[in-house]
């Protein structure tokens, strides 16, 4: 009798809806948030900012900063990816 109540009382991962799986990211929201934008619109932006003014007056180095940006930028990207990744493995 006890043995059949332990198996009622027992919930299958199958039997849990997604939604009600809390996700858990690696890095916190706000972080995510600006790491995204910074990511996505700002390092790409001053790359082609400084690099079109670079010809324009002469700045040294147009090229190394452009590449710069976007490591940076790939970089970062690649914690975003890992973050959602890790957050979607926590369902």
């Amino acid at each position: 009798m006890e043995e059949e109540e332990k198996e009622k009382e027992t919930i299958e991962a199958e039997d849990v809806p997604v939604e009600d799986v809390p996700r858990t990211y690696w890095l916190p929201g706000p972080v995510y948030t600006a790491l995204k934008w910074v990511v996505l619109i700002a390092l790409p932006a001053l790359g082609a900012f400084y690099s079109g003014l670079a010809g324009v007056w002469g700045w040294p180095l147009a090229t190394e900063v452009t590449q710069t940006c976007s490591y940076l930028a790939l970089f970062g990207g690649a914690l975003i990816g890992l973050s959602a990744a890790r957050g979607s493995l926590a369902k």
